[in-house]
């Protein structure tokens, strides 16, 4: 049973938070996938070519920082040591890591872009000193900015290409349909982006890095619907490893960067054309990018999702817990709604949500942020698995170390391959002519008894002649194979020729047991050594005649290849000094030592696991294992040698021969296990347990007869949870052992997510409908099952925060996996009404009014102090306006004096406040005002309003929702569309005209003086610009928008003024 993914998907980790969020996704999926051995996809489904813990390529990673060493971090994680397998689905993007200073690589910037490409970028002066930038780029995103900038150069374009790989795996791989789920996958590409808001790389980059990624998925898959999930770590998570001040940046990081962002999502879920230049980024070599195109409306990105961390988790579970939260959307079954064939995923229906598109009634802007956090739970069989195996591997080494039973073994094929591995075969009379010899030609047939003799002579010399210079040959032959003749070299070079010789049997083969060195390669090489001098043949006989000659050199011949060679190349070894002391002073003291460091290791492991426990240690929160019981492991250990014995490929093999088989089934060799040991010994135990565990995990998931062949039904060693959830059904028949397992998986749900896990959802408490809480379960079967969904949701809520959440909807889908997967998330938030949104724009806003200097603002704004305000825009400004002359038009809202209302013109002059009151008996909000450099705070009011925000209980939020019309059904006042509306306020009038008409006199005036300083000049004319041109325009400005003004009569305060006029 594996996950099955329903979906192309490009997860992209930017800066440390990306990478190790990365990290942990991939290793969900891998497990998930691959099993706990990696080869579940390379035996299960072996036409799509897959190696061990090779992931299908419509799964890549993109990974982008200025760290180098968090990008290699992720290249260390991976379990495979073969980099191809790796870069299949991975790409490392190190450009922007440079040994450069930061103020150097600004200089340049400088120097080369156009100025509405480097416009973002602040002067020199005061500029923070970061260097190396491959060290990371300080916690200032501007720095993590003009890293990128810097690697972008000349031409963006160029940069590009870094995608290429990604995106072509993902257009021609295969298997999607074959791996995914029995009901459709998905025909669109999921592009997950992680980081933080806190540091300088993630902070900084990701703007860019997602305009660059959509024009490049836009440009080479034109056919896929393309959804980008933004996944935001919050500040919160790093607080408890940071100093105070590190705190107070990283939320003056997240306010620019929540606000940046929000307004990007903002414009994508409702374009206003009057700002959508604010959304064309422009990059080097002249390339202008809009997300979804500078020409098309395409849009695909329509939320954000925030995870913060609660008072239990730490850094580390949030990582995690971003990648459970993924996973919910990757696996299991696509939905499917009643009577419709179009199937989607969840994220895909969450983001159809009109939440998403409707004005925040907290605050300025739409409902872009949907608060997260996902939670996993999972049977790490490997825990038990690790156990089992050292039962299994101590018990081979036992078998492999009794001497007794290899008393009559057949050592010849392993003792010839190690004398041919060696080049020691020359003692088998093999390859006795060194390299570079010829042996003399068969002379002539002589034609007299006189010509005979002569010929005779001659062969005799050449043949002498050979000997010397073979002898000379012989000996460097010998010394040069001497020279690196040690056991760990044999053992590795012939585990390198054959995959099914084991430790044990070549040291067996190399010098015998340890009381018998008979049949072994050293009683050979002695035996060797003894070979007696030959008979001295090279003479003439007296009787040799044309007759015999051919018959005389031919024992000459075969004397010489079968007495004379073997002898020159025995005295070679005999007398060679590295003969004593490579092999016969080491090899048995070697081996000796070698087989006591294994008896060592067994007999302390023996000791061990007769007190060994399968238990679980470091469990964090929201991502967790679970244990079945599994009853005493030896139990365990036993059904796995049954079910050995029941498994046609291993019948008849001795234990250290299933070892062997095991290994290699593992995609591993007896060669792998000794390059590692080698190095010490001592751990030659430890590895061999290593190599094994996730193959025994695997077949204690599947049982053994699965494994070795899928086609074949097999009862799990231990219970999966789809096993035990299945059992529900039939508790009153369970064993004791299943039922302990299903007590301890109610304990661990009960428990997933504790106290303080979810995030906040205070300020929208009382505004029913607004910010909807939803919660995803998938859970391993093969069709949902009402039953079981009912146990798990009544486990997650006994005791856990769920319990606490009013009006949660509850969300179901089955997988192949085997894991519970919880996906917690709010449908939405507006950038004031997160809490902790609120509370670094709260502090952003506060800096850049007090302390901009002190805390570097310039280089935590990424996209410059010209591109937009700190917390909304000029349409969530005019919202704010058109509400208030709304409300002042009916009365509701009134300025007011320390007196009281305003009631006559000069009143205006003294305004402290505005005063709301959506109906005569309703609380009132008071909205202190602040004064600005004219005579009125009303231009102003924007400001006056977003500090009230900040300072706002969530009852005066809720009397807020009123104000600005985002409470459902009060949208519009009700003569908007039916019955005759009511004239002006009287004090709405005395704004209107006289106010207006006294202070455009009044600026015009003071403007026409000439003698003020730049920063009062600039205020007279805004607050001119306000009564001359402004106030027409909000008069006109709908007061909802166009495609929710259906049925009414009415959408702005002009047309009210026009038809009392008329």
């Amino acid at each position: 049973m594996a996950l099955e993914v329903n979906q192309r998907l490009l997860f992209v980790g930017l800066g440390g938070t990306g990478i190790n969020a990365t990290i942990e996704l991939e290793s969900m999926i891998r497990k998930e996938m691959c099993g706990p051995d990696g080869t579940f996809l390379t035996r299960k489904h072996p036409e799509l070519e897959l190696r061990p813990f090779e992931l299908p390529q419509y799964i890549q990673t993109v990974l982008i920082d200025t760290d180098s060493s968090a990008i290699a971090k992720h290249r260390s994680a991976f379990q495979s040591k073969n980099d191809d397998i790796y870069f299949q689905t991975a790409t490392q993007i190190s450009d922007l890591s440079v040994a450069q200073a930061y103020g150097s690589i600004a200089q340049g910037l400088r120097s080369i872009m156009p100025e509405d490409v480097k416009s973002w970028l602040p002067k020199s002066e005061s500029e923070p000193n970061v260097s190396p930038i491959s060290a990371g780029a300080g916690q200032f995103p501007l720095v993590g900015r003009a890293s990128l900038f810097n690697a972008l150069q000349p031409n963006a374009e160029s940069f590009l290409s870094n995608f290429d790989k990604a995106v072509n795996n993902i257009s021609q791989a295969k298997g999607l349909s074959t791996l995914g789920p029995s009901g459709g996958v998905a025909p669109d590409l999921y592009i997950y982006v992680a980081f933080s808001v806190a540091g300088g790389t993630g902070t900084g980059i990701y703007y860019d890095i997602l305009h660059l990624l959509e024009e490049k998925i836009r440009r080479e898959l034109p056919s896929l619907t393309t959804y980008i999930f933004p996944l935001v770590l919050m500040p919160q998570a790093f607080e408890e490893e940071q100093l105070a001040n590190q705190v107070r940046f990283s939320k003056l990081n997240a306010g620019f960067a929540i606000s940046d962002l929000a307004q990007l999502v903002d414009q994508q879920n409702a374009p206003k054309e009057e700002i959508e230049n604010n959304f064309i980024q422009s990059y080097p070599g002249d390339l202008k990018i809009r997300i979804g195109g500078i020409q098309t409306k395409k849009r695909a990105i329509s939320n954000a999702f925030l995870f913060t961390k609660g008072p239990n988790a730490s850094l580390t579970d949030m990582y995690k817990s971003i990648a459970a939260f993924c996973l919910t959307n990757i696996g299991g079954d696509l939905k499917k709604d009643e009577g419709s064939t179009d199937a989607f995923t969840f994220f895909s229906d969450l983001i159809n949500r009109p939440e998403l598109r409707r004005p925040d009634s907290s605050g300025p802007g739409l409902k872009p942020l949907s608060p997260a956090v996902g939670a996993r739970l999972s049977i790490p069989v490997e825990n038990i698995s690790n156990l089992v195996t050292s039962y299994f591997v101590a018990d081979s080494i036992n078998t492999a170390s009794n001497e007794a039973l290899y008393k009559n073994e057949d050592r010849s094929e392993l003792i010839n391959l190690i004398l041919k591995t060696t080049k020691l075969d020359f003692t088998k009379n093999e390859n006795l002519i060194p390299e570079g010899i010829k042996l003399p030609n068969s002379p002539k047939k002589p034609g007299s008894s006189k010509d005979a003799k002569e010929l005779a002579r001659k062969v005799i010399l050449t043949y002498q002649n050979l000997l010397t210079e073979i002898e000379s040959k012989v000996k460097t032959e010998v010394s040069n194979r001497l020279a690196n003749l040690s056991v760990n070299k044999v053992i590795n070079d012939v585990t390198q020729q054959n995959n099914d010789s084991d430790i044990f049997a070549i040291l067996r083969a190399l010098v015998g047991t340890q009381t018998d060195q008979n049949n072994s390669v050293l009683a050979i090489l002695n035996e060797f050594t003894n070979i007696a001098e030959p008979r001295d043949r090279f003479k003439i006989p007296a009787r040799l005649s044309r007759k015999n000659f051919e018959s005389w050199y031919s024992a000459i011949e075969k004397d010489f290849k079968n007495n004379r060679l073997p002898y020159i190349w025995s005295r070679a070894l005999l007398n060679d000094a590295l003969f004593q002391t490579n092999v016969l002073s080491s090899w048995t003291r070697n081996v000796n030592n070698i087989r006591q460091s294994i008896s060592d290791w067994n007999s302390e492991q023996a000791q061990q696991l007769t007190l060994a426990k399968v238990k679980l240690e470091g469990q964090g929160q929201l991502v967790k294992e679970f244990l079945p019981q599994v009853g005493d492991l030896t139990q365990v250990f036993n059904s796995l040698k049954n079910d050995f014995e029941e498994e046609p490929s291993l019948v008849g093999l001795s234990d250290i021969e299933k070892l062997t088989k095991i290994i290699n089934s593992s995609s591993s060799t007896w060669n792998d296990v000794w390059n590692v040991a080698s190095e010490s010994i001592e751990k030659f135990g430890v590895k061999l347990v290593d190599t094994i565990e996730g193959t025994v995990a695997q077949m204690l998931n599947t049982g053994v007869r699965n494994y070795f062949n899928d086609e074949l039904e097999a009862k799990p060693l231990v219970p999966d949870l789809k096993t035990i959830l299945n059992q529900l059904k039939d508790i009153d028949n369970v064993d004791e052992i299943m039922k302990s397992s299903i007590d301890e998986l109610v304990l661990q749900l009960g428990s997933l997510i504790g106290p303080g896990g979810l995030p906040n959802n205070t300020k929208y408490e009382n505004s029913d409908g607004e910010a909807n809480p939803v919660v995803r379960v998938t859970y391993p079967a093969d069709i949902r099952d009402e039953q079981i969904e009912q146990w798990i949701k009544k486990q997650l809520l006994n005791g856990g925060a769920l319990q606490a959440v009013k009006s949660l909807k509850w969300d179901w889908e089955v997988s192949q996996g085997n894991s519970i997967v919880v996906a917690y998330t709010i449908m939405s938030h507006g950038i004031l009404g997160n809490d902790e949104t609120f509370e670094t724009l709260h502090l952003t806003y506060e800096s850049d009014l007090t302390a901009a200097g002190v805390d570097k603002l310039p280089w935590r704004r990424r996209l410059g102090s010209s591109f937009s305000r700190i917390i909304g825009n000029k349409l969530d400004e005019r919202r704010s306006l058109v509400r208030l002359f709304l409300s002042l038009y009916t009365g509701q809202g009134q300025f007011h004096t320390d007196s009281g209302p305003v009631k006559k013109l000069e009143d205006f002059n003294n305004i402290t406040s505005f005063v709301y009151k959506s109906s005569e008996n309703a609380e009132e909000m008071r909205v202190p005002m602040v004064e600005n450099l004219t005579n009125s705070p009303i231009p102003t009011f924007a400001d006056s309003l977003l500090k009230f925000q900040f300072s706002a209980s969530n009852s005066e939020i809720s009397l807020f929702r009123y104000f600005i019309g985002g409470v459902e059904g009060n949208e519009v006042p009700k003569f908007f569309k039916q019955g005759k509306p009511p004239k002006p306020d009287k004090a709405f009038n005395l704004l209107l005209n006289d106010l207006r008409e006294k202070e455009i006199k009044d600026l015009t005036k003071k403007l026409d003086k000439g003698d003020n300083p730049r920063a009062v000049i600039y205020g007279y004319k805004q607050g001119l610009d306000f009564w001359k041109n402004d106030i027409d325009y909000i008069l006109e400005s709908p007061v909802v928008e166009e495609e929710e003004a259906d049925g009414t009569t009415f959408n702005s305060i002009g047309a009210l003024i026009n038809f009392h006029n008329s």
